[in-house]
């Protein structure tokens, strides 16, 4: 692109957020439709979803005023586009047309255009806008409706069949008998796993380890930058990193943009980086001939941290990348020289909704075989399968290490962050509300970035096979969060009860103002859902009990006690927001 402008024009709850964007001459030959539709796929894989715009559309050159300005009010109003995969298919009965009349108010979209097979999140939905949809159809039809059940049913004719046939609402849970197999045609064990399969547990091939690659995924999210980083500075290893680009050289602008954007790149970085283009959800990881061949000879262990997350998508929509993907980079790992495979999963693997004992508490040991995951609640129903998946792979012989990792905060120099994560929602939100609230005291347990980076990296090479638990043994009271505001600013942020606190960011919402933490406190908010225990984002795990103690004498073994999260570090974090924001 050589220009673009985003504004977001209308008042209150009529506010959209729209853009504007002019393509370089030399890239005008391909389809307008073709353009922004990747764009917006882009634009999906880099921001959060509270700040995709509804509409794009594609101008020659951006209007000025006389002194060279933008000239907002001389920009044409974006259409979206509201039909279907082809030729407009109008509504069959009275559900149908109701839906599309719903859709037309949440969309901002007139009725009439929209076409029965649209899809909601192709035409301008988002996960706030797929809320409003899911309160207003619940309230339409009488029926008990989920956002899940948005992004499970995505287009009209999908949802209109749902409310026919009942299944809106219906509690559906994935299999892992069924999902979490590895596939006859998985490749048999190579030769120097082979050779070890008389061992009572699986270990690493020492074959030419001194020489041996890293093959990194997710390199360019939050944690796998700090990875990235923490493998370059500890390892004289080379580092393979797959990345998603449509070539070469654009994944590796990609990947040396984001770490120079959070001052974690050097100029010697480049001559051991191997930027391999791919993707975690196509086949066979979008990787080229070239690249499988090179990462099946020179690899040596796999740091597999990538992972499609959004609390709120489906299962179905979960699974290619952080399923399938896994599935993929085992195959991958089965091929050429002695590999081990470390994956970075979540305590959310551990579910909920799984009835155990009162006071239980879920040490490294414990098995996950029997544990009930909605297919509504994607990202941790993948994480558990794709987690199924590592441990049959290493009962087949091949060493994996599992990272269980609980709520990451941002590193303790300099408070870098991650725009997607509920700790940076929630702070933001405070900021723009200038207010925090109280808790009941659970607190939220916090582990900087950097130091879940060095554990993991530690770990791997000490024990390349295992199960870890990193999550904060010492939760940190989420008001003492807020005072380190003053600490930060000198400037006192008022303290609400929660459920006040809560009111406010509906308040904000009825503005037309969707703060950050929006998506994980709407169900909240509209008493759909009882809130979180202690309000904390993405604190799924609040009501479970995890004991780290295994991993923790691992870690103190290795000189690498957690930190302790003091009034000064959450101060950074208050300033790091400020600076890197």
């Amino acid at each position: 692109m050589r220009d673009a402008a985003v504004l977001a024009p209308g008042e209150g709850a009529d506010r959209r957020l729209l853009a504007w964007v002019v393509r370089h001459e030399d890239a005008r030959a391909q389809p307008q439709a073709e353009f922004l539709a990747e764009l917006r796929e882009q634009l999906r894989r880099a921001l959060p979803d509270y700040m995709l715009p509804q509409a794009t559309m594609e101008l020659a050159q951006l209007p000025l005023t006389g002194n060279g300005k933008l000239d907002a009010k001389a920009l044409p109003l974006p259409e979206t586009d509201a039909g279907g995969r082809g030729e407009y298919i109008a509504p069959r009965d009275g559900i149908e047309t109701a839906i599309a009349e719903v859709w037309a108010a949440v969309l901002k979209l007139p009725a009439s255009g929209i076409s029965a097979d649209a899809d909601f999140f192709a035409i301008g939905g988002q996960s706030l806008l797929a809320m409003q949809l899911a309160r207003r159809l619940a309230a339409e039809f009488g029926c008990e409706l989920r956002t899940g059940d948005v992004f499970a049913a995505p287009t009209l004719l999908q949802q209109a069949e749902r409310i026919r046939c009942g299944e809106i609402g219906r509690e559906r849970f994935v299999s892992l008998q069924t999902q979490g197999l590895l596939g006859d045609d998985f490749p048999a064990a190579p030769e120097w796993l082979a050779a070890q399969s008389t061992d009572a547990r699986p270990r690493a091939n020492p074959r030419d380890a001194a020489d041996a690659a890293i093959l990194l995924t997710g390199a360019t999210g939050f944690i796998g930058r700090f990875l990235l980083r923490r493998l370059l500075d500890s390892t004289p290893a080379k580092v393979f990193c797959l990345v998603r680009g449509g070539s070469e050289a654009e994944a590796a602008q990609r990947l040396r943009t984001t770490m120079q954007r959070w001052r974690l790149w050097r100029p010697e970085d480049e001559s051991r980086i191997v930027v391999c283009p791919g993707d975690l959800a196509s086949p066979s990881l979008g990787l080229s001939a070239r690249h499988r061949a090179r990462i099946g000879a020179e690899v040596g262990t796999v740091f597999h941290n990538g992972t499609s997350m959004n609390h709120l998508e489906h299962y179905a929509s979960a699974k290619p990348a952080n399923v399938d993907g896994v599935r993929a980079l085992l195959r991958l790992a089965m091929q050429g020289r002695a590999k081990t495979f470390q994956y970075v999963s979540t305590l959310g693997v551990f579910s909920r909704a799984t009835p155990r004992p009162a006071h239980a508490r879920i040490d490294e040991h414990a098995s996950i075989e029997n544990e009930r995951h909605p297919q509504a609640e994607g990202y941790a129903a993948s994480k558990w399968v794709a987690e199924r998946l590592v441990m049959l792979a290493g009962r087949r012989g091949l060493p994996c290490g599992i990272f269980r990792l609980g709520l990451v905060a941002g590193d303790c120099d300099e408070g870098r962050f991650d725009e997607k994560q509920g700790l940076h929602r929630l702070m933001l939100s405070a900021l723009a509300m200038k207010a925090g609230y109280f808790d009941d005291g659970a607190g939220v347990a916090l582990l900087p970035v950097d130091y879940v980076a060095k554990a993991i990296v530690a770990l791997a090479q000490a024990h390349p096979h295992g199960v870890f638990h990193l999550a904060s043994a010492r939760p940190v009271a989420v008001e003492r969060l807020f005072r380190a505001h003053a600490t930060a600013f000198g400037e006192p942020m008022e303290l609400l009860a929660h459920a006040q606190w809560l009111r406010r960011v509906a308040e904000f919402r009825e503005a037309g103002v969707c703060l950050p933490i929006l998506p994980l406190v709407q169900e909240a908010i509209d008493g759909a859902a009882l809130p979180k225990k202690n309000g904390a984002p993405e604190s799924r795990d609040c009501d479970l009990q995890f004991d780290s103690s295994d991993t923790e004498a691992a870690l103190a073994a290795l000189g690498l006690a957690a930190p302790t999260l003091d009034d000064a570090t959450l101060a950074i974090y208050w300033r790091g927001l400020r600076k890197w924001s």
